[in-house]
């Protein structure tokens, strides 16, 4: 990744180099600055394809999953590759469970009426669902 850093001190306005590094990123699990890198790139070259496909992922591996439904969306005017259904099948199955454990939480919460224990639930719920995007992703091998 150092090389290509490097590489972005000569050439900052390369599409390329902010999609490797965010690929690069993913691979180390730091999604957060992988966003951001496939972010870039996407700025940079907003009519890529293979950019807005690692920003969805990037955005799926960091638990933004109606983010990265959006970046798919931007994908290749709009025709999509078994590649591209099968991500937008995952994170539509995601979203669906997502919604599922929201659901859970706010009953609990509207059962609950301590404020400590609200507060707990909500936190839990929360972290549950960067938990669920993670584990998920991790057991489909992608």
């Amino acid at each position: 990744m150092g090389r290509w850093h490097e590489a972005l001190v000569v050439d900052p306005n390369n599409a390329t180099l902010y999609e490797l590094l965010a690929q690069a990123s993913m691979a180390v699990y730091e999604d957060f600055q992988a966003v951001q890198f496939a972010r870039k790139a996407t700025l940079l070259a907003p009519t890529w394809s293979d950019g807005f496909l690692t920003l969805a992922r990037c955005q799926l591996n960091f638990g933004e999953l109606t983010l990265a439904l959006e970046a798919l969306d931007q994908l290749n005017g709009g025709v999509e590759t078994q590649t591209i259904q099968d991500d937008r099948r995952d994170i539509e199955v995601l979203l669906a469970k997502q919604k599922q454990v929201l659901n859970q939480r706010d009953d609990e919460a509207a059962k609950e009426v301590e404020a400590d224990k609200l507060q707990v639930i909500s936190c839990f719920k929360h972290l549950s669902l960067r938990a669920k995007a993670i584990e998920d992703m991790s057991t489909s091998g992608k």
